[in-house]
């Protein structure tokens, strides 16, 4: 019986240097379950925000390397 081919979703790739300065700056980047949902959370120094989108357990990497690039993004930009 031939193998099962992995979902067609391209992966993301964080670079060692951006989650190098998201984490440098205090931020950290989780997955949090609630009610068996998967939602991502980021804790900005202190101050914890949870997205609304609820994304699916296969989803979560992805969801979570998005997140970091899009903050290391906004901290270069600073």
């Amino acid at each position: 019986m031939p193998k099962k081919k992995s979902s067609s979703l391209k992966e993301t790739i964080v670079e060692p240097h951006q989650f190098s300065l998201v984490l440098s700056s205090g931020i950290k980047v989780y997955p949090i379950s609630r009610n068996f949902k998967w939602y991502v959370q980021i804790d900005n120094n202190g101050k914890i925000k949870t997205y609304d989108k609820q994304v699916t357990q296969s989803e979560l990497n992805d969801a979570i390397a998005k997140t970091i690039i899009h903050l290391y993004n906004q901290l270069i930009k600073k």
